[in-house]
């Protein structure tokens, strides 16, 4: 498992590509294509388990650990940012300037829609990842002890 922040996103083709022609959608597909890719489960290092948005676990130093959601969702996007100010897309730096208008400038207006938005769209996403999680972990659980109850018979 990757520590928050430090995901591998080397075996994401033409992924940068993929954000610039997505546009308004780029901060959700970089979100779902890291956070919550099941081809990438080293990757999956937020876990939500509240619908409430206030608190999200993060995988950091080896272990879990509880975080304000609002504060990782700044650091998702300040990440996004990063990975995305060397792009050259005309189409794409339009709506990039509402990012940078929320990371660099700290734009009131802009971070109160961010955080709506997010709550909106974000939280549901990662929380429908990490409930998925917990059902495969389930049936993994259900499956091996199926094995075992084989076994004895």
């Amino acid at each position: 498992m990757n520590q928050f922040g430090k995901e591998n996103i080397e075996d994401l083709k033409d992924f940068r590509r993929r954000i610039e022609l997505s546009c308004e959608n780029g901060f959700d597909l970089y979100v779902k294509e890291i956070y919550c890719n099941m081809k990438f489960p080293e990757n999956r290092t937020i876990k939500i388990t509240s619908m409430s948005g206030i608190f999200c676990k993060i995988f950091k130093n080896n272990d879990w650990s509880l975080e304000c959601f609002d504060k990782i969702i700044f650091k998702l996007l300040k990440n996004y940012y990063n990975f995305m100010k060397e792009t050259e897309d005309d189409e794409f730096m339009e709506y990039f300037l509402t990012v940078f208008q929320i990371i660099v400038k700290k734009d009131k207006n802009e971070i109160k829609k961010f955080k709506t938005y997010s709550k909106r769209n974000i939280l549901p996403m990662l929380y429908n990842a990490t409930k998925c999680d917990k059902e495969i972990n389930f049936l993994q659980q259900n499956k091996n002890k199926k094995k075992l109850i084989k076994r004895k018979n």
